[in-house]
């Protein structure tokens, strides 16, 4: 055994980290994708590329067999100057990969690939990987997956968002033990039939036109989306549906025409107020809603109403959306954070002390001059008050309220700590 290889099982065995060059991470990815180097119960491993900790690749060992049971590979903002090393000599018609691409599939027991390359291609021998079941190419920049990728028999999450090389093929819905799906690209209509198998689904592409073969996943839990263009009829009827997350690109997504009432959902953030103002107040179990896009005045007094109804929001973030009242929020005595920074609110209502569960409070850059006299909130621990009309303009801080209002504000919110050590002037 050379002394090089000495130096790197001795390594492997006390699993101490270890910072490498471009050329000595080869010689790592050559060295663990090695079986005869292995053995089980070996401690997990990771090597640093110099001494930033953006640039590394990680591996484990099966705890039974001298087999890879995990290997993360984070490289993806290297240039192409280093990223070529990842090649052997170009061939007359591609790069030719190096061969620990290849013994990487000697390891049956391979459950997890994370892979980050500025470019790379992929052999088709995934059915050697029986056991694979994460898989995670975000950034790769991959040119397409292989076919037999599309046989791996337990994969249940799959990330190839920011790939914009790869356009998934139909051949994506037999992968039906998906459970997490990421993409960059959308996938062709007939791709999603037997994809209902997904708890997950977040999708990054621009302009995303959400096909009505999408209300076949009806057991989502979680659904993110970057940006749509336009839903079908059927869109939102997603019964399991805990977690949404939808921007729209052009305003004309009305979910008053959508016919889900989604009754499991606790966290909502979109960005388009208008067409959601009178669907709210179906989502009776939100907890955590965020709103952000301008509001329409004709749409004003039907949102708050609708706000109003959400009795049991612990997490609400308003910021920028043109409103210029909280009369309605008196009602939500379940909230913990309230966020209305950037809005044209004049003054806080009396009733406002109802919610006794507040502890964040952000009012920052609203033209509110004074405070009512209120009860104590003793859970407010934090409010901004940044940009308020209630700051004394010849303050030390830009958080130093007029004299009259401090003494309101230690009274009302006892408990912010920052309030407490003011001096009065």
């Amino acid at each position: 055994m050379s002394q090089a290889i000495q130096n790197k099982h001795q390594i492997l065995l006390t699993g101490e980290g270890r910072e490498e060059s471009i050329d000595g991470i080869i010689e790592w990815l050559e060295y663990l994708t090695d079986t005869s180097n292995l053995q089980p119960a070996l401690p997990d491993l990771t090597i640093y590329l110099g001494s930033t900790d953006w640039y590394f690749l990680t591996a484990t060992v099966d705890h039974t067999t001298a087999s890879l049971r995990s290997l993360s590979i984070q490289l993806d903002f290297l240039t192409e100057e280093e990223a070529v090393v990842l090649y052997q000599e170009p061939g007359p018609d591609n790069k030719k990969l190096r061969p620990w691409i290849f013994k990487l599939f000697d390891h049956a027991a391979l459950e997890k690939l994370d892979i980050d390359f500025c470019t790379l291609q992929l052999p088709d021998l995934f059915d050697k990987l029986p056991s694979l079941n994460v898989v995670d190419f975000s950034d790769a920049k991959l040119h397409h997956l292989p076919p037999s990728f599309y046989r791996l028999p337990a994969l249940t999450f799959l990330n190839i968002s920011g790939t914009p090389g790869i356009e998934p093929s139909n051949e994506i819905r037999n992968l039906q033990t998906l459970r997490t799906l990421k993409i960059s690209q959308p996938l062709p209509p007939l791709a999603w039939i037997d994809l209902n198998g997904l708890t997950e689904l977040v999708c990054y592409c621009r302009n995303f036109q959400v096909p009505g073969e999408m209300d076949r996943l009806v057991n989502l839990k979680t659904l993110y989306i970057a940006s749509t263009a336009s839903v079908p009829d059927t869109f939102l009827d997603y019964p399991l549906l805990e977690k949404l997350h939808i921007r729209t690109s052009n305003n004309t997504v009305n979910a008053e025409n959508c016919s889900g009432s989604l009754p499991s959902l606790t966290e909502l953030d979109i960005n388009n107020p208008n067409g959601f103002a009178k669907t709210l107040a179906r989502f009776k179990s939100l907890r955590k809603l965020t709103l952000s896009g301008k509001l329409g005045e004709s749409s004003k007094p039907v949102l708050t109403e609708s706000l109003s109804q959400l009795v049991n929001l612990e997490y609400l973030e308003l910021e920028g959306i043109g409103l210029d009242d909280l009369t309605w929020c008196t009602s939500l005595s379940n909230l913990k954070y309230l966020g209305v920074a950037n809005n044209s609110i004049t003054t806080i209502p009396p009733g406002f002390d109802n919610l006794q569960k507040l502890e964040t409070i952000n009012l920052e850059n609203n033209p509110i001059t004074t405070l009512p006299q209120l009860t104590t909130m003793p859970a407010v621990t934090f409010i901004n008050i940044k940009d308020t009309g209630i700051i004394d303009e010849n303050g030390m801080t830009d958080i130093h309220p007029r004299r009259e209002e401090l003494k309101k504000l230690k009274s009302i919110f006892p408990n912010v700590a920052y309030l407490a050590r003011m001096e009065e002037v």
